[in-house]
């Protein structure tokens, strides 16, 4: 019978044709107060499946949550025509007190600045910690990918001995403050960074770039060895030794970072061989987004760690997800559940009264049980929650947890994340 009505009012929502409409009331709002809280989803067009699964888990989370003084209302962003003044002015008019989205940056940050004058806060469902800066109303608790390389980093020195670093970073907004936050993670903990390399993402030439991470020297070295090779001439060693393959390049780094995700990560890695970096020697560094079978699978890749929230799919929560929807939550749900859970948090009965503390000061002491865990806002607007440290692992099912739980909170710093510059290096 629950299933039936799930499905019903899912059903009502994504058919209904006004512009604006309320999510399941579980109480007559005019007998008992409530405030309004605006969720903005692509219900139609091209990212329609993202925010019909994005409203499941909303609706999921607020049907579970005991308090019912707030009511949900529903706007379609709109996949391909989002009009960022029409829906402001829809905001305003219905009484919200905060919102819940949009899923994109630009989106949010079009949405937080039209709503900044009225101190209405924006729980953008983006991980794009670029916007947070450029409006003082907006918040984000998507898990964050500087954070979760500053866990990696914090692991890596401690326990696997990591004290030089590489870096391998994409040429945009998102590489930029991830450098940024690299090399502050660094810093902080006085390891050496020997080198970092940028390269274009509109190219999959990228062979010239990977040959940044070499010395000068040792890159000449490297391919004149393998030039000879290649046209099948003698080459030995300082021994006398015969050298048949590439040899090993001599490295100024222990360990490689690779910030990126997608094929990008599996092409920058298969030009390592290439000049002489051995990378079942080396220590890898990577994403929560590679706990992936592509990377599973990468010979190059086994043993390279990344971090992750704590896991989500063994919650109650997500058995209910799975048994209502039939799919198990994911890391863009971590941000919908864990908004959902926050607004509510900040609206309670003090005796007869209703009240709202959507302030700052309020919403940067958040300390709640999210979706993955243990979570706070930070004074910078973003989240800082649990991080478990997992190891590409083909032969034991793809990955093996390394340390679970490490606590972010105790030393990620507040970032200007709209001002961060990457440092040049000597």
């Amino acid at each position: 019978m629950i299933k039936k009505l799930t499905i019903f009012l899912l059903l009502f929502f994504l058919s209904a044709c006004s512009f604006v409409f309320d999510s399941v009331k579980t109480y007559d709002s005019t007998k008992e107060p409530a405030y309004n809280v605006a969720v903005l989803l692509p219900l139609s067009g091209k990212f329609k499946n993202v925010g019909e699964s994005l409203l499941n888990t909303i609706h999921l989370a607020y049907s579970q949550n005991n308090n019912k003084n707030i009511v949900l209302k529903i706007y379609d962003t709109n996949s391909d025509n989002f009009n960022a003044e029409k829906t402001a002015q829809q905001i305003l008019a219905d009484n919200n007190k905060a919102v819940i989205g949009p899923v994109f940056g630009s989106e949010s940050l079009k949405i937080a600045k039209l709503l900044e004058e009225s101190n209405i806060p924006v729980f953008t469902l983006s991980n794009d910690v670029s916007i947070i800066n450029q409006a003082a109303n907006l918040y984000t608790l998507s898990p964050l990918p500087i954070t979760e390389m500053e866990s990696s980093i914090d692991y890596a020195s401690k326990f696997l001995g990591s004290k030089s670093f590489a870096v391998l970073v994409p040429d945009n907004r998102y590489g930029e403050v991830m450098m940024a936050g690299i090399q502050t993670s660094l810093q902080d903990r006085n390891l050496k960074l020997a080198r970092y390399v940028v390269y274009p993402t509109n190219t999959s030439r990228l062979t010239s770039f990977v040959q940044k991470l070499l010395p000068k020297k040792e890159l000449s070295r490297i391919t004149e060895i393998s030039s000879k090779l290649l046209k099948g001439e003698e080459v030995l060693d300082e021994n006398g030794n015969k050298i048949t393959k590439i040899p090993n390049a001599n490295l100024d780094f222990d360990t490689l970072i690779i910030a990126d995700f997608g094929p990008r990560v599996s092409l920058l890695a298969s030009h390592l061989p290439s000049i002489g970096i051995n990378t079942s020697s080396l220590k890898i560094i990577g994403l929560s987004n590679w706990d992936i079978p592509e990377i599973y699978t990468n010979n190059l890749l086994q043993n390279a760690i990344f971090a992750s929230p704590n896991q989500i799919n063994t919650t109650a929560f997500a058995k209910k997800h799975q048994e209502y929807y039939g799919t198990l939550p994911n890391m863009l749900d971590i941000a919908a559940f864990d908004s959902v859970i926050t607004v509510m948090s900040l609206v309670y009965k003090d005796g007869d009264d209703l009240v709202n503390n959507f302030t700052n000061a309020k919403i940067t002491s958040i300390n709640l049980q999210g979706l993955a865990g243990n979570f706070i806002i930070a004074s910078d607007r973003t989240s800082r929650r649990n991080f478990t440290i997992k190891q590409i692992n083909k032969n034991k099912g793809g990955v093996i947890v390394l340390k679970e739980n490490i606590n972010l909170a105790s030393f990620v710093k507040n970032y200007n994340y709209s001002t961060l510059q990457i440092e040049k290096l000597n």
